[in-house]
């Protein structure tokens, strides 16, 4: 390690710039997901669950579907040594939070469909 890494925790070690469709896309981030994550063991009754990838199932296809792909700025998925953080350009319906409103809306309806109907979502 050199000397100044240790000072230096801002810096990036690792990115991917995907530029694939939504299938590889979502393999990718997964893939990249595991690379940079410890698994930790969990069990469920008797059965070993991957709390990683429950997680970040939800997190990446909700990065992907939720996208505003007229919009040229990048989804952003960054991992630090506490938690991750993931970024887009989706622009809001409606005006603001509204406390009993909550709904889904896809930007990309076509994207939702297409990880639906593949399993991955």
């Amino acid at each position: 390690m050199l000397p100044w890494a240790a000072n230096h925790r801002d810096r990036y070690d690792d990115r991917m710039n995907i530029r694939v469709n939504l299938i590889e896309a979502y393999d990718l981030l997964m893939d990249f997901v595991a690379k940079h994550l410890s698994d930790p063991f969990y069990l469920d009754g008797i059965q070993r669950v991957s709390l990683r990838d429950k997680i970040f199932r939800e997190i990446v296809a909700n990065l992907l579907v939720h996208r505003e792909y007229t919009d040229a700025r990048p989804a952003n998925l960054i991992i630090y040594n506490d938690r991750a953080e993931t970024t887009n350009a989706a622009h809001p319906h409606g005006q603001g939070h509204r406390a009993g409103a909550l709904h889904s809306v896809f930007q990309e309806p076509d994207a939702f469909q297409v990880l639906h109907a593949d399993g991955s979502w």
